[in-house]
């Protein structure tokens, strides 16, 4: 990464301009340049963006104390076993059964967490000294990897063919060998 260099940053879906010094190293799916005669313009906006946000964050951690509603003053250890689950209809019936639990189970969300969950804060995303960006970009991230590579597995299962060897192969696939735009654009002849 150099000052001028254009790139997607794909777990935020957001296009990213260098406008400044860099000390991160790691491969990113640059696609354009800024004109050397946009540079001066560029540096001034992007250190007023920086100014005005990061520049001014203060870090802390907040204490916070969780207790369960009513006479309890304990957490329970011990949970009750649990029946087995047999799902009998394929992976949609087991999908059906995991999105109503899902649903039930955020069901009495106070607004506050369901705010949070939005990235709707009063103080605004960067700013007023908490952490919740860096929380916001793992769950931007998972919003869009988390479906695609789920999305590949259901997809996988439904190969006629498929064995555990090949079925292992295509997780490793999926998840240690992510997509990697640079050999795209190489495959497409565009580099």
């Amino acid at each position: 990464r150099h000052p001028g260099a254009v790139y997607l940053y794909a777990p935020g879906q957001s296009i990213v301009l260098t406008y400044g010094d860099t000390n991160e190293s790691a491969p990113v799916n640059k696609f354009a340049e800024v004109f050397e005669e946009d540079m001066p313009e560029l540096m001034t906006i992007g250190k007023l963006v920086y100014d005005q946000t990061l520049a001014n964050v203060e870090h802390k951690v907040i204490g916070a104390t969780v207790r369960l509603a009513g006479p309890h003053d304990f957490i329970s250890t011990e949970r009750p076993p649990l029946d087995p689950l047999e799902v009998v209809g394929g992976w949609r019936k087991a999908e059906a059964i995991f999105l109503t639990e899902a649903r039930r189970a955020l069901s009495g969300e106070p607004a506050d967490i369901s705010s949070s969950f939005s990235g709707v804060i009063p103080s605004g995303m960067g700013t007023g000294g908490n952490l919740l960006p860096v929380w916001m970009h793992q769950w931007s991230y998972l919003m869009t990897d988390g479906p695609n590579t789920l999305y590949r597995f259901v997809t996988d299962t439904q190969i006629p063919d498929m064995t555990l060897p090949i079925m292992v192969e295509l997780s490793r696939n999926h998840l240690l060998r992510p997509f990697n735009h640079f050999d795209f654009l190489g495959d497409l002849g565009l580099t």
